[in-house]
């Protein structure tokens, strides 16, 4: 008996799999009254016949599906019909079908012609290879997952920013394609003045801060990547995609951002954010998009690994001598595979232009269950290859929140706004408007031989996870390693001079005065790795972490 294809209509006999008018694969809802019944684009798509897994993998992957869809706890659309395979989960399909209904009926998004350009998008739900990280090597270990389309819930009102780590709003931007590559001084202007001011309105709107900064952008397309950066996380005015598991800033990282917001109070919570655009003034996305994980499906304690990324070949992350960060790598976080089975995927299908996704990247509230969102592009085989390059650019940027006090009145309004206007974001390179960071802190007491190097970077990070302040943890790391604590030896004017006169080569106070009572400075140094804090060496990185230092 013929099919009618659903994209354009014309008739199919049985045997054949694919439509000879459109190229569309055929398969037919397992919930439609009919074979031969004809289902508008309008409708819920039909979705398209996937390949199977080369591991064989199949058995495994239809009791995830199973899984997942019994799973109380696990608010996601109605299961796909990719998965209907058996009488059981045919049965489920159909139980959905009157709140599928339902559904239809939200304000949708997604533009009305999302699907019309796009072969195969049909195919919503996919099985993609995601890179997770090995705890103990670092190495990249690949693995297969479910990324589930998150439009349903996005317009069933189901997700959101703060709590799930993600969200897709509707913003159109005046700029074109060309607008994006031009890196001219005209260029970059135009966007700093148009598209920072676009975006900076669009986050303020979805986050409620009370002040919003754009720390960078990146625009990214693998067919015009600049090929002298070693990786995505290089940087360069076009950048390739990033497929690994991935947040882009460590807690530690974040900290120093925030602390490139002169004049914020103490204590202000502040949020990293992500805001990602599809650029092609024609096309949609058709494929190596960006996944999103859901924070509330993820062990902040369990699935965690800092991770520094060399920006460059042979680079050295952190100082052997005192643990300060050199900037020659990306202090992340990436994801172990402990949990692979229950961290939940999702993605935009087909975003088009006018939509953005919105993700966290860190939030300094512990409270909050969204603090950092772990995401990566990902390769969707089934896609037409032949479709055009996905054109991206991310903007990444920092929130502020003002809580106002009791004590303030009924002038409340008039001392937020004055507080608003003298924080201003200092230039990266402006290091005397640029708060000093616990991690400096800690470098001078490494300095001053009251810790190791190596275990710079690990108390930095651990703290701002915490969100602790950081004369209680030098006042308790002073305790614990039986130095006396003077005030004064930590401010800020005493830190950054003692971090300069490293620098520069001159000897410490310590030094000094050994010299003085005529101790001679023969102390046998022993480089540690900053990772695991073994004895440090090139073949060490090599055998164990799986890169050079």
């Amino acid at each position: 008996m013929p099919l009618i294809c659903t994209e354009c209509g014309e008739r199919i006999e049985s045997d054949h799999k694919f439509c000879s008018n459109c190229g569309t694969t055929i398969r037919p809802h397992p919930s439609s009254p009919s074979p031969t019944s004809f289902s508008p684009p309008s409708q819920e798509p039909v979705l398209a016949e996937s390949k199977d897994d080369d591991d064989g993998n199949d058995d495994a992957d239809l009791q995830l599906a199973l899984k997942l869809s019994l799973d109380s706890s696990y608010n996601a659309p109605p299961m796909s019909a990719y998965f209907a395979d058996d009488d059981y989960l045919l049965a489920l399909e159909l139980q959905r079908e009157e709140e599928r209904s339902r559904e239809d009926t939200l304000p949708q998004i997604a533009s009305s012609k999302m699907f019309s350009r796009t072969p195969n998008t049909h195919a919503l739900d996919v099985k993609a290879t995601f890179n997770y990280t090995d705890k103990k090597t670092l190495d990249p270990i690949p693995k297969r997952v479910l990324v589930k389309n998150a439009r349903p819930l996005q317009n069933s009102g189901a997700l959101d920013l703060l709590t799930n780590g993600f969200a897709l709003v509707p913003q159109e931007t005046s700029l074109t394609t060309a607008d994006f590559y031009d890196n001219s001084a005209e260029g970059k202007k135009l966007r700093e003045e148009i598209y920072y001011a676009e975006m900076e309105s669009l986050i303020m709107q979805h986050t409620g801060a009370d002040k919003v900064f754009i720390l960078a952008d990146q625009v990214r397309n693998n067919n015009r990547k600049d090929a002298s950066k070693q990786n995505a996380f290089s940087g360069g005015s076009v950048s390739g995609y990033a497929s690994v598991v991935h947040s882009d800033y460590c807690a530690k990282r974040s900290t120093q951002s925030f602390l490139r917001a002169n004049g914020a109070p103490a204590n202000t919570r502040y949020m990293l954010i992500n805001a990602w655009r599809n650029i092609d003034d024609t096309n949609p996305i058709y494929n190596d998009t960006l996944a999103c994980c859901d924070t509330t499906s993820v062990d902040d304690e369990q699935d965690l690994i800092r991770f520094d990324a060399p920006l460059k070949e042979n680079a050295h992350c952190m100082s052997y001598k005192n643990g300060l960060s050199l900037g020659q790598c990306a202090e992340q976080y990436r994801m172990n595979t402990k949990h692979v089975d229950k961290h939940r995927w999702y993605y935009f299908p087909a975003m088009e232009k006018d939509e953005v996704l919105l993700f966290t990247q860190f939030d300094s509230d512990p409270s909050r269950s969204s603090r950092f969102t772990f995401h990566s592009a990902f390769h969707d085989s089934t896609v037409n290859q032949s479709m055009p390059a996905r054109q991206s650019i991310e903007i990444r940027a920092m929130c502020v929140f003002i809580d106002e006090d009791d004590d303030w009145g009924v002038s409340h309004n008039l001392i937020k706004n004055t507080i608003l206007d003298s924080i201003q974001l200092a230039n990266v390179n402006d290091t005397k408007n640029i708060g000093v960071s616990l991690q400096m802190k800690l470098a001078v007491a490494a300095q001053r031989k009251i810790l190791q190097p190596h275990e710079v970077d690990v108390i930095a990070d651990a703290a701002a996870l915490d969100s602790l302040e950081d004369i209680d943890v030098i006042i308790n790391l002073c305790a614990e390693r039986k130095h006396e604590f003077v005030l004064k030896d930590w401010s800020n004017e005493v830190i950054r001079e003692e971090l300069q006169r490293a620098k520069r080569g001159v000897k410490t106070k310590s030094a000094s005065k050994s010299k003085a009572k005529g101790k001679a400075l023969k102390k046998k140094v022993t480089l540690r790795c900053h990772h695991c804090g073994e004895p440090d060496s090139a073949e060490h990185h090599r055998l164990v972490h799986g890169h050079t230092h």
